[in-house]
């Protein structure tokens, strides 16, 4: 509330920027970019997303981009983790507006089966998941490196399903640069004609 006040000081909206869009919640994304530049990575801040999709950028370096900063959560081709969705094919799957939107505000289309859950527990704490499978008597959650953890029902004071994605903010650990590379590799990755 405090950033939306017209006297808002220009020398904390840096700061301010980098802690609202920094949490999972992405309506808290879309209402601070009302007022706020999103930083990127060191502070920078990203050009806009049809800026990103007209620059061509390097797919042997996206693909290493992606090795480096996707390959924990994701697969392609069967390497990689297999946390989030398999992106062998993303590339008929979405345009690369839509890549850059899924990379840059991941909260804002949720694939099915890939629902953030929180679970709370009886002996405190909150664990953070998806939902791997549900049973009367106990609820097994994947984490993520893909580890899965079962809790039994009378281990559990909560259930639910939040309004965010957990995969990273990759804005915050890579440059636009990498970025627009690994969306040029992202594109390549088709299905077979």
């Amino acid at each position: 509330e405090t950033v939306k006040e017209p006297d808002f000081p220009e020398d904390v909206k840096e700061a301010a920027a980098a802690v609202l869009f920094s949490v999972y919640r992405v309506n808290i994304h879309q209402e601070a970019a009302k007022y706020l530049e999103r930083p990127g990575s060191e502070g920078k801040v990203l050009s806009p997303i049809r800026v990103m999709v007209a620059t061509v950028g390097n797919v042997e370096n996206g693909k290493e981009v992606f090795a480096t900063n996707c390959q924990t959560c994701h697969q392609i081709q069967g390497e990689g983790i297999a946390f989030g969705p398999d992106l062998s094919q993303i590339g008929s799957k979405l345009d690369q507006e839509g890549l850059y939107r899924s990379i840059i505000y991941p909260s804002e289309g949720v694939n099915y089966g890939y629902e953030t859950y929180e679970v709370d527990l009886k002996e405190g704490g909150t664990m953070v998941g998806l939902l791997a499978s549900e049973t009367p008597e106990a609820i097994i959650l994947k984490l993520i490196g893909g580890l899965e953890q079962t809790y039994l029902r009378e281990q559990i004071t909560d259930i639910r399903k939040a309004d965010y994605s957990l995969m990273t903010d990759l804005t915050q650990v890579m440059s636009e640069e990498e970025i627009i590379d690994l969306v040029n590799y992202l594109a390549t990755l088709r299905e077979p004609t």
